[in-house]
């Protein structure tokens, strides 16, 4: 019988850990490439440049089919990211961090989808919840992040309901991107109502409109900074780049045709992302805060959402997905053990902490050194 040695199997662990995370990134700042008579895909650019490094999932990939249309990225559990589609059957995809495929982590049926066609999705801030919008009832919904459980209203909605959309205004109506404020408060495009209005992400609330000045045409992406200002993509008929400060005024705007992505560099500057055929043109644009374009980074074709993915790195992290690695999750851990080659329950991926598919005591011993952190 084989004798198990946890100094061996953490000595081992720590090394796979090394070994496999040298040189990874915390973060990928990723942008969609939009339909332009080809398959869509991603591009990863330089976090403090916008420079763009290479595919992130190429154009032209065919293990998931075509990634058309692409209408939102967000982090997923175990240094994955998420992409939400919502044709032809909605589906939430994961990607590992170099940009391969995983599997479809929700949705992508017929008949009861909860992102039957979905708009926006973003993490909590608490890292417990995935929120998306919905454009088939107008509804918000709320899964468990590290496994995609529906997590709504009623814990009996196999759909995740969490916001109820089809209501009286000044609730719901078309939501699009989506965004999470300094606060923890959800924040969601109406672009029905051409408003962004905040949502408290326990109950679900409605807390307020968080500006008064209407928005026309849509809202494809929202930019929120450390300080609370929000920036966003206001294309459609408004073709213009907005930055309201904390408190939900406009501080700065700029005139860009039909911008889909908005993003703030390190540097002040702002990247921005276009479909359009007027104006600058279609493309990925580096712009200053007054909205002159400073470097044309690809006019070739058509560009979305901007997302700075922030990977979600611990493994491990079973009870709450709530960023570290604590007590509770090695209680959580404990019942998911099956020793070498067992069967993997699918609540338990947090706990294949070296990825090969059971969870034995190299798993426990690389969980072990994460105790406390991330």
């Amino acid at each position: 019988m084989k004798r198990w040695s946890f100094g061996a199997a953490f000595a081992k662990a720590l090394g796979l850990c090394l070994a496999a995370h040298a040189g990874d990134p915390d973060v990928l700042l990723l942008t969609n490439t939009e339909f332009d008579g080809a398959q869509t895909g991603i591009k990863q650019l330089d976090p403090t440049t916008g420079a763009i490094i290479g595919e992130f999932v190429p154009e032209d990939f065919h293990n998931n089919g075509e990634l058309w249309p692409i209408e939102a990225i967000a982090p997923g559990p175990n240094r994955s990211v998420l992409v939400a589609q919502p044709c032809p059957d909605g589906k939430i995809s994961r990607y590992g961090d170099q940009g391969e495929f995983i599997g479809v982590y929700l949705g992508n049926t017929a008949e009861d989808n909860p992102v039957d066609n979905i708009r926006g999705m973003v993490r909590s801030l608490d890292g417990q919840y995935l929120f998306t919008a919905d454009w088939d009832d107008d509804d918000i919904h709320r899964f468990r992040f590290v496994d995609g459980a529906p997590a709504g209203i009623d814990p009996n909605d196999p759909l995740g309901i969490f916001i109820p959309g089809m209501q009286p205004s000044p609730l719901l109506d078309l939501p699009q991107a989506m965004a999470v404020l300094p606060d923890g408060a959800l924040l969601v495009a109406d672009i029905a109502q051409g408003k962004l209005l905040r949502y408290d992400p326990s109950t679900g609330a409605l807390i307020g409109p968080f500006h008064q000045e209407f928005l026309a045409g849509n809202i494809h992406d929202i930019d929120v900074q450390a300080n609370g200002d929000v920036v966003v993509a206001n294309g459609g008929s408004g073709d213009r780049v907005v930055t309201f400060n904390a408190a939900g005024v406009i501080i700065s705007e700029f005139n860009f045709n039909e911008p889909q992505g908005v993003h703030v560099l390190p540097s002040g500057d702002l990247l921005v992302t276009s479909g359009s055929t007027f104006g600058q043109g279609k493309g990925l644009f580096r712009v200053s805060s007054d909205g002159t374009i400073l470097e044309v980074l690809d006019d070739s074709r058509s560009y979305g959402a901007l997302e700075l993915i922030t990977l979600v790195r611990v493994s491990g992290d079973c009870e709450g997905a709530d960023g570290d690695v604590d007590l509770l999750d090695h209680a959580q851990i404990a019942l998911c053990l099956t020793g070498p080659g067992g069967a993997l329950l699918p609540e338990c991926g947090c706990a294949d902490a070296d990825f090969d598919g059971d969870v034995d005591m190299f798993d426990v011993a690389l969980v072990f050194a994460r105790f406390g952190g991330g």
